[in-house]
Order: C-alpha cells, then sequence, then structure tokens
C-alpha cells in the first residue's frame, strides 16, 4: 500500500498475494503433516459368476491388501488380491486368480470409507492350465465395526480377453465380496 493505504496499488497487490501464498502454504503443510502409509490386509469371500455366454457360479476365498498413502480423507495406493475359487462348470473347476490395480478412496468421520481400483493385471489361471488375461475393476463400502476392524462390501467386475496368450472372445467373472481388513496407519 502507499501512503494513501490504497490496496489496488501495485504495492497493495504484492502484499496481498504474499499474504495468501503464506495461508495457502500454512494449510497445504498442516495437512501434509498428517498424511501417513496405510497397509490394510484383508480376508473375504466372493459370490461371483463366471460367464462365456452361459453363466456358472465362481466363488471362493480372497485374501488380499492394498498399500498407499493415507491422507486426512483421502487414499491411493495399489491393492493387490488374490483369490482360490470354484468354477461350477461341466466338470467343477478349481482356480486361482491374481490382481494387481491402482486404488483410490475416501474416509468418512464415522468410519465409512468408499473406494474404487482398476486392475492393470487381472490373471486367472484354471487348474486344468488355461490362463485367462485381462483386467478389471471394482467398487467397495468398508464400515469400522471395532477399532482396527472394518466389514468391507465390494463388487467386481473382471473381463478377459486372452486365454494361455491368444486373443479371445471376452469372458467376464463379476460379483461380490465380503470381507474383513484391518486399515493400519503409520
Amino acid at each position: 500500500m502507499d501512503e494513501t493505504g490504497d490496496p489496488l496499488k501495485p504495492e497493495g497487490v504484492a502484499m496481498s498475494y504474499r499474504g495468501l501464498f503464506i495461508v495457502c502454504f500454512l494449510i497445504l503443510s498442516s495437512q501434509v503433516s498428517k498424511a501417513s502409509i496405510l497397509v490394510e490386509p484383508y480376508l473375504g469371500y466372493t459370490l461371483a459368476e463366471y460367464d462365456t455366454g452361459s453363466t456358472s457360479d465362481a466363488n471362493g476365498i480372497v485374501l488380499g491388501a492394498r498399500l498407499g498413502y493415507e491422507l486426512p480423507v483421502i487414499w491411493f495406493g495399489l491393492d493387490y488380491m488374490m483369490t482360490d475359487q470354484t468354477v461350477e462348470l461341466s466338470p467343477d473347476q478349481d482356480g486361482e486368480a491374481s490382481r494387481l490395480g491402482l486404488v483410490v478412496g475416501a474416509t468418512a468421520p464415522m468410519g465409512v470409507r468408499v473406494w474404487g481400483a482398476y486392475y492393470l493385471s487381472d490373471s486367472f489361471e484354471f487348474d486344468s492350465g488355461t490362463e485367462l488375461e485381462g483386467t478389471g475393476i471394482k467398487f467397495g463400502v468398508g464400515f469400522r465395526m471395532i477399532p482396527l476392524l472394518h466389514l468391507n462390501f465390494e463388487y467386481l467386475m473382471s473381463t478377459y480377453d486372452e486365454a494361455n496368450g491368444a486373443s479371445i472372445a471376452d469372458r467376464e467373472m463379476n460379483g461380490f465380496i465380503v470381507s474383513a481388513s484391518v486399515p493400519l496407519s503409520f
């Protein structure tokens, strides 16, 4: 400001920007100081359908973990999930899935969490030797039951477009996952 106190003079504008910068810096640096590393192992059960033109149940055990960076409200990182499923074909076939993807989520104050994941690598290998490759997405919501224990409900959609390295007509595996997790912040 000049001697007249006019804030629209160049000197006043420079002082306003400097003050705004300091306020923004203080707000952002306080949020970063609350950031932490997120490690969240989970165990659950999947109720899915395998679709090749006709659908078959594909149920089984789920084991996985999320590893990421957590801010006061949002968090993001990697999600790795393995499943051991029985696909009710004729005859029944056992198989194992392995999925690795990017996850982003938000945590509400009452312990409710929502998230979405995109699996860049989604493979399902039948015990017979056939290996399916594709991508997938997952959406979830979790509720804190007691400190450190969350009950999660997720919906997974996988699309496979390769079998043993050769292109195939899309096959899908879609279903629900119910799991318990322990989100730990360091």
